[in-house]
């Protein structure tokens, strides 16, 4: 007994030590707007850990944008540097940047039913919900017609969401 008690203290402190250099770690490398779903939902909100975290997203979507930008203006006919970089711009909060990378990436590759899609979540984050049911259409249309099932699929799931919120 004595001895399987000695063992559990002693592993406990290892293992919040564990904890607490995995969070350091996290906090000062640069984040992407997916590692808050992973598990730094935990930092408590106006910590300075927090405001650490909230400083390198906006960082690492701004470098995410620029990056983009920067092949953008080396490949300007390339489809999907633009579905690219309206997808970076959508993740930044931007929906009408990113509905305009999307709409030139659709003008490059007119088949491209991802762009659609995107198109019309860009335009619904806008607020341009007649816009977007016009594009999801569209898409719907280009993803049947190229055989893109699943974008199919979630395109169909989007609408009706349209659809549900107009009541």
């Amino acid at each position: 007994m004595w001895v399987l008690g000695r063992a559990r203290e002693r592993q406990q402190p290892a293992r919040r030590r564990k904890v607490t250099r995995t969070a350091r770690a996290t906090a000062r490398r640069v984040l992407r707007p997916k590692d808050l779903r992973l598990g730094l939902k935990r930092l408590m909100p106006g910590t300075r850990d927090d405001l650490r975290v909230q400083y390198n997203i906006r960082m690492a979507e701004a470098d995410r944008i620029a990056e983009f930008k920067e092949v953008a203006e080396l490949m300007p006919d390339d489809p999907v540097v633009r579905f690219g970089l309206a997808g970076a711009y959508l993740d930044a909060g931007k929906p009408e940047h990113a509905a305009a990378e999307y709409r030139e990436a659709i003008r490059l590759k007119p088949d491209y039913s991802a762009a659609h899609r995107g198109l019309g979540r860009a335009l619904e984050r806008a607020g341009q919900i007649a816009e977007a049911r016009a594009a999801y259409q569209q898409g719907l249309e280009v993803a049947t017609r190229t055989g893109d099932l699943q974008t199919v699929k979630e395109i169909e799931v989007f609408l009706r969401r349209l659809e549900k919120a107009a009541g």
